[in-house]
Order: structure tokens, then sequence, then C-alpha cells
């Protein structure tokens, strides 16, 4: 399955004038992303259990002149919602929107994730990097990882989540590194596997190097049979490499995340705040929270499915 890191309307068949399209649904309270499917003109909505239906903020982005009804007001959805979009030229599409309580969710969810600097980073003092949590956020509360699991504790309070992070930069850099010298993670079974990296591996190394297969032996060290795996794209893009991990996903039918949207904007990277060109290649605050809120959607449609 596939993800994007950011929601930026494709290319389109049809006439600019007559273009009109939900391309995404979602409530700001919980926080939740709806599931389109195009082909139906449907929307499937879940919300954790106890949340009530009957005044839920649908917060919407079209591809059109207007919506009806209008987005960002409450609205009761304990039965199907119709919503409809115009185009320029007046033609319409109606969506219908149904929203669901999960019936159960985990007590606890035990999250894994691999990574390197983005996930964490000690201070280094010769770079200007002080921080002591993933590089180069403004403070811990504001790295991925910590958003990450804020947004989860809020949209499931009842769910304890046990997290272990492990930044594995060594195997970027040489795939034949022993993988049992991470020890914090060699017997930590998880629920929730993501693997975070691709940034330090070199592009030339990657092609000669199996980068697939190597790749894919990483995350079966970490993952058993039940475990389910986020693996994303490379903050920084990088063609090739971007190619093999979402492959790598794909082929074992694990979740890719694709972060190309979020990379290449100036304003998700430090640039500007650090003077060092590699600490600053990192996400600001804004590219933390875009990277958090990818995978906060899709470990949310796991566990609704548990």
């Amino acid at each position: 399955m596939i993800l994007a890191g950011c929601n930026l309307p494709g290319s389109d068949t049809v006439s600019g004038e007559s273009i009109k399209r939900i391309t995404w649904f979602g409530f700001a309270s919980p926080d939740v992303r709806g599931k389109i499917d195009e082909s139906k003109h449907t929307i499937s909505v879940t919300v954790p259990s106890g949340t009530l239906l009957t005044a839920l903020t649908p917060v919407i982005q079209y591809l059109g002149t207007v919506i009806d009804p209008v987005t960002e007001m409450p609205r009761d959805f304990t039965h199907p919602v119709v919503y409809t979009v115009t185009a320029k030229d007046g033609s319409t599409q109606a969506y219908t929107v149904s929203v669901a309580s999960a019936e159960t969710i985990p007590d606890t969810l035990r999250l894994l994730i691999v990574g390197n600097s983005i996930t964490y980073h000690a201070p280094d003092p010769d770079i200007g990097w002080y921080g002591d949590w993933g590089m180069a956020a403004s403070c811990k509360e504001n790295d991925y990882v910590h958003v990450l699991l804020s947004k989860l504790s809020d949209c499931f309070p009842r769910t304890t989540f046990v997290r272990k992070i492990q930044t594995i930069v060594a195997w970027e850099q040489d795939f034949s590194v022993d993988l049992s010298l991470f020890t914090e993670i060699a017997c930590f079974k998880s629920d929730v596997l993501v693997i975070r990296l691709g940034e330090n591996v070199d592009n030339t190394y990657a092609k000669n190097n199996d980068y697939y297969g190597t790749l894919t032996k990483l995350i079966q060290s970490y993952a058993d049979t039940s475990t389910r795996v986020i693996v994303t794209g490379n903050f920084t893009p990088f063609r090739y490499k971007d190619s093999i991990q979402r492959s790598v996903a794909l082929d074992h039918g694990w979740y890719y995340v694709d972060l190309y949207y979020t990379g290449i904007l100036r304003e998700n990277t430090a640039y500007g705040l650090f003077a060092d060109a590699g600490v600053a290649s990192h996400p600001s605050d804004a590219g933390m929270k875009k990277i958090a809120e990818s995978l906060y959607y899709v470990i949310q449609e796991i566990l609704f499915s548990r």
C-alpha cells in the first residue's frame, strides 16, 4: 500500500474546467483520515470507539469551485452524508461519506522505529548541533518521533504505546555490519516496525551492493510474520534509492510512505537555521510534522484494523 507524505493532486486526463474531485477527507477531532474510493465516489471513515458521531467537523480538500455542504462545519454523521463538488463548467460529482466506530482498539502497541539522525542525533557541537533528539528539530517535542507519539496518544488515549528507537547509520554506510550488534532492539518484539532511513546510503554503493536484498534482510531481522511494517522514502529525494525502498515495501505487502513532496520543499528543511549544511539538510519543525503526520495516519489505519 502506498501512502503519500503530502496531498498534492496528480495529473488529470480531463479538462481543468470539468475537474470535480475530493482529494482528502478527514476530521479535526478525532484526527482521522478517510479512505476515498474514486471509482465508486464513496468515502469511508473509521473513528475510535465512543466517538460522538452527531457533531463531527470534517476537513476536506477538493478540486473544483465549491463544495456542498461547506467544509469545517460540525455535522451529524450518524447516517451517510453526501458531499457534492461543482466544477468550473457547472458539472457536479457527489461523494457519499460513511462513518463507523472501530469495534476494538489494542490496549498496547509496541512500536519500533529504525532510523538515522532524522530520528535521533546526540549533541555534536563541532557541527553546531546541541540537541539530543531528531536533527534539526527545535526541541525534543518537535521531532517526528515525539510528534507522532503525541498524536497517537491524543487519538487513542486508552492505548499504551511502548516505543523503541534505534539509529543504524553504521548499516547505511556498510551493509556488512552485524545487525546483532544493535542489542537493544534485537529482542524487542514489535507490533509495528517503521523503517525511516536511506539518506546516508551512497547511491553508487547501493547499486553495487544489492540494496534491495540487504534492506529486505534488515527489515526481516526485526519483523516477524505478525509485524506490520512501514517503509518510508528518503526525506532528501533520491530516485534510485526511493524506487528500491518502494519496491521492497510493495513486494512484501508492507506499507510505503512517500516523502518526496515533503523533502523537496525548502520550508520543510532547516536551511537558514543552521550554518552546517549537513545539519541544515535535515527536517525543520514543519518537515518533522509532515513526516509524523504521514506515519500517524498509517499507524492509525493499522490500529483500526487489528
